[in-house]
C-alpha cells in the first residue's frame, strides 16, 4: 500500500478493508517483482463504505430499544410515560474502569423527547455520572434534538452528584441540542450538576440549556451548563437564572456561556454566532426553536428591553449623577412607555422621560430599580437595578507627580489606602524601585485609583522582589481603573508571584492596559495580577513576559493572572500572543479565556472590542484600543 489509508491492511497478496474505513478514500497498491523491483504495476482503489440509512424512531418503545452502535432519526415528538433508563455505562474514575457508551448517531430531526424522568440514585452507578446517556463515545453524535422534562417534584433528573441532562460523560459531538430538564443533585456538600453534560471530553456546539439545576448547599461546586469541561464548548449557552455558574467544578463563571433570558430570546445573537437557520428558527421573544417537518413558526412576540449597560452610578463623578434610561420595543406599533421606581429610595428621583437624578441625600451602596412599562401592553415590562457608589465623596485626591504617588507606598496610615485618587497627567516612573502602594502600612488598597486615561511610564522597579506589583494588594472594594502602564526599556524586573498591577487582587481592575517587557527571576509571573479573587475586566496585556533561564523548571507565566481563584472573574480581557509570546490567560488552560489570546491583527480590529465603553476607550481599526483622558 502506497502511503497510509485508515482501515486498510495488506497481508501478502490479501487486501482487507475494515468496516470503519472512511467512505470515499482513495489509495494505491503497488506490486513489484522480487527479482527485479523495477518491474511493477500499480492499481488505484476507492472505498465505497456509505453509512447505512438511519433507523426511524416514532414510538417510545422504539426509543427504548436503541442499541449503543446504531444510527437513528426521530420521526416525531416522543413523550416518555415512565422513567428513562440511561443508555450505556459511565467511566469510573475511582476504580479506573472504562464504561461503554453510545457510539452511534441520534438525529432528532428537530423533534423533542419530553416527559423525562431519570432516577439516578441507586441504579447501579451509585448516582454519579448519570444522564439520558450515561456516556457518549468519541464516535457518538447527538444532534438536532430537544430534551424536556416537566417541572413537578419528581420530574427531570435526580442523582447524587456529577450528573447532567444529556450525558454523564461526553467524548463525542453534541450539536444543535437544547435541554429544558430539571436537574437536582442531592449529595452534600454541593457536588456539581449540569444542564447539558457532566464531564465534557468532546464537543458541544450551537446548543443551549434553560432547565433549572440545583445542588445541595454547603459546597464549593455549583449548578451549571457542564460540571467539568475538558475540551470544547462553542457558541453554546446556559440561562443564568437556571444555575449559579457556567462550569460546576469550583463554580467557574463564564459570561460567554451564561446568558440572560432576554439575550437568549434575541434572534440577532444566534445569527451573529453563526447558528444554522435551516436547523433553527429564531423569533423575537422566544428561545431558539428546532425546525422539523411541518414546523410552523410562531408570530413574533412584543418585547421590551433596556439598553443601558451600567451596573452602578458613581456619585463621586459629577457626570454620573444623572442617567437617561434607554429602551427598545420590538413588534409593537405604539412604542410609548412609562417609567417608575420599583420602590422609593432617598436621594433618587426619576422623571417622566426616564432621567434618573441623584441628590446629595443618596447613601453609599443604595440600590434602586427602574421599571419601564409599555403603555399599549401593560404586562410588557423591563427593569434595571443600579447601585450607587459615593464612598469618600468628600475628597478625590489628584496625583500629578511621582512624589505624590510614592507617598502611598510610605504612608503608615491605613486610612490613606481607602481614599479616592485620580491622575491629572502622565507620570514618569524612573526611581520607582521595589515600592508597592500599601507596603509601609501593610494594608490592601480599598479605595479607588482612577488613572483617568493617563500613563505610568518607564517603570523599572521590582529589582527581582517577590510579590511585586504597583499595588501590594487590591482589597475587597478596591478599584484600579482607566490606567496605562508602560515598562522602561530596561524592562520591569520582578521576582516570584508578581505581576505589573498587583500580586493579589480581591477588588476590581478595569480598563487597564500594560505594555513593554517583564522579566521574572523566580517562579510564577502574570501580566495583570498574580492571584485573582476579584474582577479583572476589559484589560489588555501587550507586555512581553520572560522568565530567567536560571529559574526553576516549575516556572509559569500567564497573560492575565496566574490563578483565577474561587470568586474570581476575568471578563473580556485580551492578550497579544504575537508580542507577549503567551497563549494562555491563566497558569492553567481555560478555553474561553485563552480564546482571547489573539494575534496583533485581531487586537487592532475595532470589532474585537464590541461593547467596550466608548467614553473610556478610543477604538479604531489598525490600532490597539487607547484610553481617553481629560
Amino acid at each position: 500500500v502506497i502511503g497510509t489509508a485508515a482501515g486498510v491492511t495488506l497481508t501478502g497478496n490479501t487486501l482487507t478493508v475494515s468496516e470503519n474505513a472512511p467512505d470515499g478514500v482513495t489509495f494505491r497498491v503497488k506490486v513489484a517483482a522480487q527479482t527485479d523491483p523495477t518491474v511493477s504495476a500499480t492499481k488505484t482503489f476507492t472505498i465505497s463504505n456509505t453509512a447505512p440509512a438511519a433507523t426511524a424512531i416514532t414510538t417510545e418503545a422504539e426509543l427504548r430499544a436503541m442499541n449503543l452502535n446504531g444510527s437513528y432519526v426521530l420521526g416525531g415528538n416522543i413523550v416518555l410515560t415512565s422513567p428513562w433508563i440511561p443508555l450505556g455505562a459511565p467511566d469510573n474514575e475511582e476504580t479506573g474502569t472504562t464504561g461503554v457508551g453510545f457510539a452511534g448517531t441520534l438525529d432528532g430531526a428537530g423533534y423533542t423527547i419530553s416527559g423525562i424522568v431519570i432516577e439516578g440514585i441507586d441504579k447501579g452507578n451509585e448516582g454519579a455520572n448519570v444522564g439520558f446517556f450515561n456516556k457518549i463515545e468519541s464516535t457518538g453524535v447527538i444532534k438536532n434534538i430537544g430534551f424536556e422534562s416537566g417541572t413537578g417534584e419528581n420530574d427531570g433528573l435526580s442523582a447524587r452528584c456529577w450528573s447532567a441532562a444529556v450525558a454523564g460523560y461526553n467524548y463525542g459531538l453534541i450539536e444543535n441540542v437544547y435541554t429544558n430538564v430539571k436537574v437536582a443533585m442531592t449529595a452534600a456538600p454541593g457536588c456539581p450538576g449540569g444542564a447539558m453534560v457532566s464531564t465534557n471530553h468532546g464537543t458541544i456546539k450551537n446548543s443551549y440549556a434553560i432547565g433549572q439545576v440545583t445542588v445541595a448547599e454547603g459546597g464549593t461546586h455549583g449548578a451549571s451548563f457542564v460540571c467539568a469541561n475538558e475540551n470544547t464548548v462553542t457558541n453554546s449557552y446556559f440561562l443564568n437564572t437556571a444555575g449559579n455558574c457556567a462550569i460546576g467544578w469550583q463554580k467557574q463563571q463564564n459570561p460567554n456561556i451564561q446568558k440572560s433570558e432576554e439575550w437568549l430570546k434575541n434572534p440577532a445573537n444566534f445569527i451573529e454566532a453563526g447558528w444554522d437557520e435551516s436547523v433553527w428558527c429564531f423569533v423575537d421573544g422566544y428561545y431558539p426553536m428546532l425546525r422539523h417537518e411541518g414546523f410552523v413558526a410562531p408570530a413574533p412576540l412584543a418585547t421590551i428591553s433596556i439598553t443601558n449597560t451600567e451596573e452602578y452610578l458613581d456619585y463621586n463623578v459629577e457626570q454620573q449623577r444623572t442617567l437617561q434610561i434607554n429602551y427598545v420595543i420590538k413588534n409593537l406599533e405604539n412604542t410609548a412607555v412609562t417609567f417608575a421606581l420599583q420602590s422609593a429610595v432617598a436621594g433618587v428621583s426619576l422623571s417622566e422621560t426616564g432621567l434618573v437624578t441623584l441628590s446629595d441625600a443618596v447613601a453609599d451602596g443604595a440600590t434602586f430599580t427602574v421599571t419601564v412599562t409599555s403603555v399599549e401592553k401593560t404586562d410588557l415590562t423591563a427593569s434595571i437595578t443600579l447601585t450607587v457608589n459615593r464612598a469618600n465623596v468628600e475628597e478625590i485626591i489628584e496625583i500629578s507627580t511621582l512624589a505624590q504617588l510614592k507617598a502611598l507606598t510610605t504612608t503608615t496610615n491605613p486610612a490613606d489606602l481607602a481614599k479616592n485618587y485620580r491622575l491629572k497627567n502622565d507620570i514618569e516612573m524612573e526611581g520607582w524601585f521595589n515600592e508597592n502602594i500599601g507596603a509601609a502600612a501593610n494594608t490592601a488598597f480599598t479605595g479607588t485609583f482612577d488613572g483617568n486615561g493617563y500613563t505610568l511610564n518607564n517603570i523599572q522597579g521590582g529589582n527581582a522582589a517577590a510579590n511585586f506589583g504597583i499595588f501590594k494588594e487590591i482589597g475587597a472594594g478596591g478599584v484600579v481603573k482607566n490606567l496605562r502602564v508602560v515598562t522602561s526599556d530596561r524592562r520591569l524586573y520582578v521576582g516570584a508571584a508578581s505581576a505589573a498591577i498587583t500580586s493579589v487582587n480581591r477588588g476590581t481592575i478595569e480598563n487597564v492596559i500594560v505594555e513593554g517587557e517583564i522579566m521574572c527571576t523566580g517562579v510564577w509571573v502574570a501580566g495583570i495580577a498574580f492571584e485573582n479573587y476579584g474582577t479583572i475586566k476589559n484589560c489588555i496585556n501587550l507586555a512581553k513576559i520572560e522568565i530567567n533561564e536560571d529559574a526553576s523548571s516549575l516556572s509559569t507565566k500567564a497573560g492575565i493572572a496566574c490563578n483565577n481563584n474561587e470568586g474570581g472573574s476575568i471578563v473580556d480581557c485580551y492578550v497579544d500572543k504575537t508580542v507577549t509570546t503567551i497563549v494562555n490567560a491563566l497558569n492553567a488552560a481555560d478555553a474561553a479565556l485563552d480564546a482571547k489570546c489573539e494575534e496583533t491583527s485581531v487586537l487592532k480590529t475595532a470589532s474585537t472590542f464590541t461593547g467596550w465603553n466608548s467614553d473610556v476607550w478610543t477604538i479604531v481599526d489598525g490600532e490597539y484600543p487607547a484610553l481617553k483622558h481629560n
